[in-house]
């Protein structure tokens, strides 16, 4: 009876994640993961539907970008003391962070203003954004 019982909760599961996914399937939340707390969402910011995180620092500094419904993609940086924040200086129409160093250093991606070019950047709290240039072609590359 015990096994029946198990196996009907099973079934009740499966049968509930299909449902789950598909009522979530249209928003992403980035988040941290620890092995005291758990999953932690990390929201969007205001006025942004997605977040998707792509890189962490010994630090807890989790770096990545937000989309709103406009289809525009904007890199952010989120730490404890700060919460999720655009990363200052970076394209507000499409620009990715993809790594974050122990030193805070952000680099990414983006697509300049008016351009279909795409761009590297890296960012700092000292300097601020800054386009890292090409190895003379006219983009750069960023990988995710």
């Amino acid at each position: 009876m015990k096994r029946a019982v198990r196996l009907l909760s099973s079934i009740a599961i499966i049968a509930l994640l299909p449902l789950m996914a598909h009522a979530q399937a249209e928003l992403n939340h980035a988040f941290l993961w620890t092995q005291a707390d758990g999953m932690q969402d990390l929201g969007t910011i205001p006025g942004w539907q997605n977040s998707i995180a792509y890189a962490i620092s010994d630090s807890g500094e989790v770096v990545g970008y937000d989309s709103n419904t406009a289809g525009n993609v904007t890199a952010f940086r989120w730490t404890v003391k700060a919460g999720m924040q655009h990363l200052p200086g970076a394209s507000m129409t499409w620009s990715v962070a993809v790594a974050v160093n122990n030193s805070g250093d952000v680099a990414g991606g983006y697509y300049p203003t008016g351009t279909t070019t795409s761009r590297g950047f890296i960012w700092t709290q000292a300097a601020g954004f800054q386009d890292i240039g090409t190895l003379g072609g006219s983009t750069t590359g960023v990988g995710g």
